[in-house]
């Protein structure tokens, strides 16, 4: 999965708007983040939402 330059500022910017210990709560913002942009949340997209909070797959 090919996440756009501009998708990636737009989700950094919204884990900035947590304290560093509670990156996790970004979690439903950046899925619905990748739904508008790819109409869809596949697995990858999970996998990418994962990695960026350093969480498990299987909290995302």
């Amino acid at each position: 999965m090919t996440i756009p330059p501009a998708l990636e500022a737009k989700a950094d910017e919204y884990i900035g708007h947590y304290p560093p210990d509670r990156k996790r709560s970004a979690v439903l913002p950046l899925l619905h983040l990748l739904q508008h942009e790819f109409r869809f949340i596949s697995e990858e997209a999970v996998e990418w939402v994962a990695q960026k909070l350093g969480i498990a797959k299987i909290d995302v």
